[in-house]
């Protein structure tokens, strides 16, 4: 066996992916991504004025994606990517082909909606770049190309780094994802100290902030590989007292409850702000999975198949491009515009626009990959 291969002897069989639980994950990581799009639609200057406030869910929704994610990376790397190359370029054409237009996209309406409407952009996380150098900070504000490469490089997190790529928040995550890519290659992939190194290097490489989240991202992990079920009678419970449970802790407002937990560390958490809490919720999430995938009538779901096919496949570009376009939208309209009309617009504009340009980039990525098949070594 070569090194970054897999050989049939070493690893488990490749388990049959249900159809049913397929769609399930779908419609998990589906409406994942609306509670995203609706928690930053809701703030106020966007759609407030139709919209209920969910602004904290957004980064629960988050959440959510680092369980699934960590399911799916290692459902596709035990049945499809067979080795290290195949599984690099499913993941770069993966993320490429919506991150790279995604900073364009955000790079130019950010500027213009931001010499628009200065103050509606001033309302987002500020400084828009934070390092524990001042000078590494003003070099990274001065010269956006370096910013654009290390958004493109998925660096933009790392240690005490912290850039919002050109307006666009939600793009910090794709630091954390690429890191757990990483780290699961040279663990999978890798053997006896190549693995041990590798690992230890991506580690170093992106700092404890992110690593802190690596525990919800390994429950998707375990959940697949692990083949747990439970009896039937309790399986409908599984799907359902999770529900129950982040409702009644949503009411309690649980996760700020637990966030003083980050005075304890040594470092700035940044967006692992609320691990403990993250760390409850990504439980929750693992409970309700495996509920769903131990029911003995489920096929009733299939009946939703095609919309939640649809949504499933342009979560990451909604995800990617509806945080700039809803605010290039709230600083064009204007002000003076029925409130529920111009609410109402901006939704509505801003998810065709997800659509749209899914379309040229979420659904292309096949191009990606085989473009990166020909510069890549074999």
């Amino acid at each position: 066996m070569t090194l970054g291969s897999r050989s049939q002897s070493s690893t488990v069989a490749p388990a049959r992916f249900d159809k049913t639980y397929s769609v399930y994950l779908d419609l998990v990581r589906g409406a994942a991504a609306l509670v995203v799009f609706l928690s930053h639609a809701c703030k106020p200057g966007i759609a407030d004025a139709v919209l209920p406030h969910v602004v904290r869910q957004g980064l629960d929704a988050v959440t959510v994606f680092f369980v699934l994610s960590g399911f799916v990376i290692s459902h596709t790397a035990e049945s499809k990517d067979h080795t290290l190359r195949d599984y690099i370029l499913a993941r770069l054409a993966r993320l490429w082909s919506v991150a790279i237009p995604a900073l364009v996209l955000a790079a130019v309406v950010g500027h213009f909606g931001a010499a628009i409407d200065p103050e509606l952009y001033r309302q987002q996380i500020l400084p828009d770049v934070y390092a524990d150098s001042a000078t590494l900070s003003r070099f990274v504000s001065d010269h956006p190309a370096v910013r654009f490469a290390i958004g493109a490089l998925f660096l933009n997190e790392v240690w005490g780094l912290r850039i919002i790529e050109f307006h666009n928040a939600p793009y910090w995550s794709l630091s954390y994802e690429f890191c757990y890519y990483l780290l699961f290659a040279a663990c999978f992939y890798l053997r006896s100290w190549a693995r041990v190194v590798a690992a230890s290097a991506v580690a170093l490489l992106f700092g404890p902030k992110i690593i802190l989240l690596l525990p919800i991202w390994l429950m998707g992990v375990a959940l697949h590989r692990w083949r747990l079920a439970v009896p039937a009678a309790l399986a409908w419970p599984c799907v359902v007292a999770p529900l129950v449970a982040y409702i009644l802790a949503a009411q309690l407002h649980v996760a700020y409850r637990y966030a003083w937990f980050d005075q304890f560390l040594p470092f700035a958490p940044g967006w692992s702000e609320f691990f403990v809490w993250q760390y409850l919720l990504g439980m929750l999430v693992s409970i309700n999975l495996l509920g769903f995938r131990s029911l003995r009538n489920n096929r009733w779901i299939l009946r939703l198949e095609r919309p939640i096919r649809a949504l499933a496949g342009q979560t990451l570009s909604l995800y990617l491009f509806h945080f700039p376009i809803l605010y290039f939208l709230a600083a064009v309209l204007p002000a003076q515009w029925n409130s529920v009309f111009r609410s109402g617009a901006i939704i509505s504009t801003a998810l065709l626009g997800c659509y749209l340009l899914s379309r040229i980039t979420e659904a292309r990525k096949s191009y990606w990959r085989k473009g990166l098949n020909a510069v890549m070594p074999a």
